[in-house]
């Protein structure tokens, strides 16, 4: 990537008048004919019922209605002497084209008559040039879910690592994009998602694994696609509550798992939508509010306390005892709420506001504070994101969509809230042996982030002809990234017999402050073209991104604060700063993308796409450590605002088939190349021999290759069901980008060869089925994933015989696999309010049904959860109940029991 003039800039932004504008909506097609004649009919009204939408049928019958949200609808059509004809089920999905063709019959009966049609659906989509599935409000409803994750990790191509984030098709889990109502809402501080949205609020939920369209940018693995819902044209509403706990017969691994509470698991929730009063309906609403609290199921024992002392009993170390309460230590409390109001000024001009905010309380587990639980970090984050979009149709045939955002994530770490805390301590006196759990003392760090963005799109789409869809935009996005970091010093270092908690000083290594301000620009251009047995999308896209950091003007002296230099510590630190930092250049790349599909029957569609996909990495690796704060030896690391982009190019083959009327397929070969990934340098010298550091750059290689296959029954005859299977392999030679500074630290040699990457799953089952009768319905879930690899690492030791096998290679071995069940149940029956009917619903969901033991991390030299041979060996100081660690496993079985009731 070099830096573009200005004037390329300009000539690009003028040609591509639009917005990069993830997909929200999609259309409408068909024919119109004489049911006797067969001849097409010139005029006929066509009505999208319950909303302004519609069209009329030209010259050779056919009808076109865009800009139509995800959903089921029911279409009208109108014709002077003819019947009227209504089809109903008509199902709409974002960037697709649904074909409904009608034949209507002159008018032999009364005035008003109409023919009742319900719409054909077909299992295949042969507009799909890339793969991708879409789960319906009504499908979410009947999946064992809480939030859009469950749902994801159903999906063909999708995997979860030990921590649970999300991996698509062998990517990084930085590598996914999530997008809620057309407006990109990762944070790009970390790649994750910024702001939750609940389940209740979701119209349509889409996954695109496959090579996804040029409109898609700042993504290299998938794109998470949410399109929330609208208000309706009659008021509605929501309220729905549970309780739960987990209920598990592994006391023996999870500390008081057997004391169960109603309460501990508890969830409120309520939803109103509808026109807005004095509007005539043209203002319409909806809004979803959240409570949750879950206690979580990894508790500690506060037998010591954190700013407590030291004692020596019987020749051992211990801490000031504490109450012995039981404090849960990975609990998690949020309040999460969204909201869409929109108005139509006129049928043709529509403005929307949106708001969804989230704010959560949480732990994360650390074993080591188990028995001194108020040692450990409390979290907390807190965010949003508003959004105006201006919705205006031209014609039938264009519309455009202009967009103002705003979207902003804080997060916040710290054990006392007051760094000046007079409870923080000495921690050097709490120090015990391995194996041991923390006997008192606390986490020292207070970390604060806060990612600000403001984002401006226009978009336009235009049926430029019958079988061209032309689509265009552009989109500038203004970043604002604060970050402060400190660790707790001692405030009075010459007093052996006091600790003064003290805020460092900036000029201080454990002092981490900075304020950057990148900038985001991008377009594409792309076209669908449509014909009876060929459609092609075909798209450029153009990124261009200026991190506006800092890179060192002489990389061997680093540290302003700390110069090495002679001539340097000559000047004082403002002279310093003129001279030390030069600007990044500016980072630009074209990114062609293809897909298409060839119907080879009426009901077998073959697809391939190809496309190069590119990323900035997150903004943590641009501006780590962005002062270059140095110390002796070779510990030190800075990010690197100068990282070019990391690149993917992706290819597939698919086929679609559809074997019963309800019954369909998709098989999906894939292959990714990834370059340019992010990494860690071999070691930099500075001026001093003694002094190294290593930095990001733009090293690592992967590839991925493997296929999926997806097996739907839509429902029917009492029930539905899906099945879906991905093979992989994700190979690269880092998983973590720091992995070659950690090599040479612990004086290995950097790595050089293809290895399992740590998210590598090489077989994934998983699948659902629903079963409904009248008021009665249930579903379950199940999952089956191969081990993740882990390194195996032998205790080394005396014995006699055969020498023990060590250095085995990297990730050449498997953890153990992974079986889960999830299941829901409901019951629903109807009591008469005034003059209507209220629907309630009871209603269990048991995750992990079957109580199993699922072991997600392993210790090195045993590849198990629950035994290592290294604790024998580290001497009489072990503490046996150490070796047990809970967090080595995957969540046991949590029941929750709940009602609801709409109207």
């Amino acid at each position: 990537m070099r830096s573009p003039s200005v004037v390329a800039l300009l000539c690009l932004a003028v040609l591509l008048v639009s917005s990069l504008w993830a997909g929200t909506t999609g259309k409408i097609v068909g024919v119109v004919k004489d049911k006797n004649t067969g001849e097409p009919l010139i005029g006929v009204n066509i009505i999208l019922k319950g909303t302004p939408l519609g069209g009329a049928t030209d010259e050779d019958g056919s009808f076109l209605i865009l800009n139509v949200p995800p959903g089921t609808y029911t279409l009208l059509a109108q014709y002077i002497g003819y019947r009227d004809v209504e089809i109903s089920n008509v199902k709409v999905s974002v960037d697709f084209t649904t074909r409904v063709n009608i034949e209507m019959e002159e008018s032999t009966v009364e005035l008003g008559e109409t023919v009742e049609v319900v719409a054909e659906r077909g299992m295949i989509r042969k507009d799909l040039t890339a793969s991708q599935s879409e789960v319906s409000a009504e499908e979410i409803s009947q999946i064992p879910s809480e939030e859009f994750r469950d749902i994801l990790q159903l999906k063909a191509g999708i995997t979860r690592d030990e921590s649970g984030a999300f991996h698509i098709r062998g990517g990084r889990s930085s590598e996914v994009g999530f997008w809620v109502d057309g407006l990109s809402v990762t944070d790009v501080f970390d790649g994750s998602v910024a702001v939750e949205v609940e389940n209740n609020s979701i119209q349509s939920l889409q996954v695109i694994s496959g090579t996804f369209n040029a409109e898609y940018g700042q993504a290299m693995s998938g794109i998470i696609n949410i399109v929330t819902k609208e208000g309706g044209e009659t008021y509605s509403g929501k309220v729905s509550s549970y309780v739960g706990d987990y209920i598990s017969a592994d006391d023996d691994i999870f500390f008081n798992i057997d004391d169960i509470s109603p309460t501990a698991i508890y969830n409120f929730q309520g939803s109103l939508d509808g026109p807005i009063p004095g509007t005539h309906k043209r203002g319409r609403f909806f809004v979803n509010f959240r409570r949750f609290y879950n206690d979580g199921w990894l508790y500690g024992q506060r037998q010591f306390i954190a700013n407590g002392d030291t004692t020596v009993v019987n020749g051992r170390v211990i801490g000031t005892p504490g109450d012995s309460a039981i404090v849960p230590m990975n609990f998690l409390s949020w309040y999460t709420g969204q909201s869409k109001i929109s108005y139509r000024v006129t049928d043709l001009l529509k403005i929307t506001g949106t708001l969804n905010f989230e704010t959560r309380r949480f732990r994360e587990y650390d074993h080591f504070f188990k028995f001194n639980p108020d040692g450990d970090f409390r979290k907390f984050r807190w965010s949003y994101n508003t959004a105006i979009t201006v919705d205006h149709t031209l014609s039938k045939r264009t519309f455009y969509t202009l967009k103002f955002a705003r979207v902003e994530n804080n997060f916040r770490q710290y054990v006392y809230k007051d760094p000046l805390d007079p409870r923080y301590v000495d921690n050097s006196k709490f120090v015990v042996p391995a194996f041991n759990f923390s006997i008192g003392g606390q986490k020292n760090q207070h970390f604060k982030r806060t990612t600000l963005t403001h984002i401006v799109k226009f978009d336009i789409t235009s049926q430029v002809t019958r079988r061209h869809l032309a689509k265009a935009g552009v989109e500038a996005r203004f970043h604002k990234l604060h970050v402060l970091d400190f660790n707790i010093i001692d405030g009075a270092p010459n007093d052996p017999d006091l600790f003064v908690p003290a805020i460092p000083d900036p000029t201080n290594p454990n002092y981490n402050e900075y304020t950057f301000r990148p900038f985001e620009f991008s377009a594409y251009v792309q076209d669908k073209l449509e014909f009876e047995d060929f459609i092609m999308n075909i798209g450029l896209r153009f990124d261009y991104f200026d991190s506006r950091g800092r890179v060192l003007a002489d990389p061997r002296d680093p540290s302003i604060f700390t110069p090495l230099l002679p001539e340097h510590q000559q000047m004082s630190l403002e002279e310093r700063r003129k001279i030390w930092y030069k600007s990044p250049s500016p980072k630009y790349q074209l990114s062609p993308r293809v897909g298409v599909a060839y119907p080879i029957t009426a009901q077998g569609v073959i697809h391939f796409s190809y496309g190069h996909f590119l990323q900035i990495p997150e903004f943590s690796r641009l501006y780590e450590n962005a002062n270059f704060r140095i110390s002796g030896g070779k510990d030190n690391f800075f990010g690197n605002a100068d990282l070019d982009a990391q690149r993917t190019v992706m290819y597939e083959i698919g086929l679609q088939q559809q074997f019963l009327e309800d019954v369909g397929a998709d098989v999906t070969l894939f292959y990714r190349d990834i370059r340019n990934w992010v990494g860690s340098s071999e070691l930099k010298p500075t001026y001093r021999p003694d002094i190294f550091y290593s930095q990001f750059e733009n090293r690592d290689y992967a590839n991925v290759r493997g296929v999926t296959v997806s097996i739907t029954k839509r429902f029917s005859n009492h029930f539905s069901a899906n099945l879906d299977y991905t093979f992989q392999k994700a190979e690269g030679n880092a998983s973590d980008p720091r992995d070659t500074f950690n090599d040479i630290r612990a004086g290995r040699e950097p790595r050089k060869i293809l290895i399992p990457l740590d998210w590598d799953r090489t077989h994934v089952l998983s699948g659902n089925v629903y079963v409904g009768f009248g008021s009665f319905g249930a579903g379950i879930t199940g999952r089956y994933e191969t081990g993740l690899p882990y390194t195996p690492n032998p205790v080394q030791g005396t014995r006699v015989g055969a020498n023990i096998q060590k250095g085995l290679r990297e990730n050449s071995g498997r953890r153990p696999d992974l079986v889960t069940f999830d299941l829901q149940a409901h019951k629903e029956f109807y009591i008469p309010v005034g003059n209507q009917r209220l629907k309630y619903r009871v209603f269990a969901r048991v995750f992990n049904l079957f109580d199993r033991r699922n072991e997600q991390i392993v210790y090195d030299d045993t590849g198990r959860a629950s035994y290592t041979l290294r604790a024998r060996v580290s001497g009489a100081t072990v503490d046996p109940r150490f070796i047990t660690q809970p967090q080595f496993y995957t969540e046991p079985r949590r029941v929750q029991l709940g009602v609801s009731v709409e109207f």
